[in-house]
């Protein structure tokens, strides 16, 4: 192992090694298991970030704050 790797593992750790599969692979899935459909992922609320921004401005109470050209 370099010297890279050492420092890679001793700050983040060392990754697992990935299980092997068991079980009948002419199945579709190891172990005869089922697979789980993927979560359904919504999005992010929008925000609208002039407005929050204006809004900071003004709780400040700073006229010459001018957020736009700083």
């Amino acid at each position: 192992m370099s010297i890279f790797g050492k420092i890679k593992d001793a700050i983040f750790g060392h990754k697992a090694a990935a299980p092997t599969p068991t079980g009948d692979l002419s199945q579709g899935t190891p172990g005869g298991t089922t697979v789980a459909p993927a979560p359904t992922l919504t999005a992010p609320a929008t925000v609208d970030v002039e407005q929050v921004l204006n809004d900071i401005s003004a709780q400040k109470g700073n006229p010459d704050l001018n957020w736009k050209s700083s």
